[in-house]
């Protein structure tokens, strides 16, 4: 247990005399924490809903069969963060970039967002209107390349970056515009000009549609040339096709109660999954646009109640059978796979209680919450991308980037983590792709690389 008071943080550890005691504990601490974030009575609950949501709350898994037969699980012995150095002569921590040309763009402008391409090797870093390409060299090292103004040699309003995602094996970056949220900006990025500008301020039936985020239609698609992509609002999820002549949004879910989205993500097979402010995390099958009635609410699959904080972000591996919440002081690793047959999977059938494995709640250590004074406040937690298939899971609160190895913590080794402190708050991290040892680093005024060194046996 952890606390503050007058600026200074204090730790306690609370002793129970029988494992019945604990049990108890846990479940009004649970309830409590969740009526306190929710601001509704715990007991209006399902059943279902209170023993899962109770769940997210037990620590370290009893369990012990999470891996199935076909899980390449390995050992990795030694996990280290060490620096991974730049400079002109590959002895500096930064990127090898102009910052006084990168500077005289913007001044007062920090970097906000971060995309890291799956085809060509970039990374996206925007700043203001402004949007940092970076690249990795024959050599591994990441240096700057060039700098897109998105005021110049452009016809259409220039745009102040709130999101951005790679599209088209990184021939295009979609761009969600910090003063607009009705439209979607296509950069081409060869020629580093943004060409398209697709508004959803309608579709086929006259509605307006609010632009929270956009998603792949697939978790590979932007290592195709698919051109459709998802967007969603706090209450609809829509299927874009740019390619259309009437408008550009031409399939919609919208719920009619408050499902508040905040998140999402697909898997490789084009499955669904988002998070919203109450706290849970909803599973929709590949068929979730297969509507019969235009703005048709559907249930979910699976709908995952857990801890009750608002899920900032969700992640989800390519084959469907985990999924990764990240709150604000917790992440939430769940599998979503059947503990009766392994081959039901969450996505596509709906999972009862007792047959439901209950979620891996990552935290951080006593030992670094008081170094941190209990301030946490991660950043979207994501998996390492690419064949290799997912191994790790990195995120980052204030200066620190932590990373988690995904076999160990599968295998209950929550505290499995490594972290690194740099001198500067982190505003977005991602391994690079195919990579689960180099992750590119955004800071505000800089981009550099963490590299983690493992030994495997």
């Amino acid at each position: 247990w952890l606390f503050i008071v007058n600026d200074k943080s204090w730790g306690c550890k609370i002793l129970f005399d029988s494992v019945d005691s604990i049990i108890t504990f846990r479940k009004r601490i649970g309830a409590a924490l969740w009526e306190t974030k929710q601001k509704s009575p715990f007991n209006k609950l399902s059943s279902t809903d209170a023993n899962y949501i109770i769940d997210c709350y037990r620590g370290i898994n009893t369990e012990n069969d999470f891996f199935d037969d076909d899980d390449d699980y390995r050992s990795d012995n030694n996990d280290s963060f060490y620096d991974y150095d730049f400079n002109e002569n590959g002895s500096d921590k930064n990127v090898n970039f102009d910052k006084e040309l990168y500077d005289d763009y913007n001044d007062n402008d920090k970097n906000s967002c971060l995309a890291v391409g799956c085809s060509t090797n970039r990374s996206f870093v925007s700043r203001g209107s402004n949007i940092g390409v970076f690249k990795f060299n024959d050599d591994d090292e990441l240096e700057f390349s060039t700098l897109i103004d998105t005021k110049k040699n452009n016809k259409f309003s220039y745009c102040v970056p709130r999101n951005m995602m790679t599209h088209q094996q990184d021939r295009k970056l979609l761009l969600l515009d910090e003063n607009n949220p009705y439209s979607i900006y296509s950069m081409d990025t060869e020629t580093n000009q943004i060409v398209d500008e697709w508004e959803t301020d309608k579709d086929n039936y006259g509605r307006t549609f609010e632009i929270k985020n956009i998603l792949p239609e697939t978790k590979n698609a932007p290592r195709t040339n698919q051109e459709n992509f998802v967007g969603f609002s706090g209450g609809s999820v829509f299927m874009l096709d740019p390619r259309s002549r009437e408008a550009v949004v031409n399939k919609t879910v919208q719920w009619k109660s408050k499902t508040n989205l905040t998140c999402g993500v697909t898997t490789k097979d084009g499955q669904l999954a988002f998070g919203s402010l109450n706290g849970d995390v909803r599973l929709f099958d590949k068929k979730f646009f297969n509507i019969d009635e235009p703005f048709k609410g559907k249930n979910a699959k699976t709908k995952l109640c857990l801890s009750g904080q608002p899920i900032i972000g969700v992640d989800v591996t390519k084959d469907g059978k985990w999924i990764l919440a990240t709150c604000k002081t917790h992440l939430l690793l769940v599998k979503v796979t059947s503990t009766n047959d392994k081959t039901k999977i969450g996505f596509n059938n709906k999972l009862q209680y007792d047959e439901r494995y209950p979620p891996i709640r990552l935290e951080l250590t006593r030992g670094h919450l008081l170094e941190m004074n209990g301030n946490v406040n991660f950043t979207i937690a994501r998996f390492n991308i690419g064949l290799l298939g997912e191994r790790s899971i990195v995120t980052s609160t204030g200066p620190y980037i932590i990373t988690w190895n995904f076999n160990k913590v599968k295998n209950n080794d929550i505290y499995s983590y490594q972290i690194k402190k740099y001198q500067d708050d982190i505003i977005a991290d991602q391994f690079k792709f195919n990579d689960d040892k180099d992750i590119v680093v955004t800071l505000p005024n800089d981009v550099t690389v963490a590299r983690r060194s493992i030994l495997i046996d």
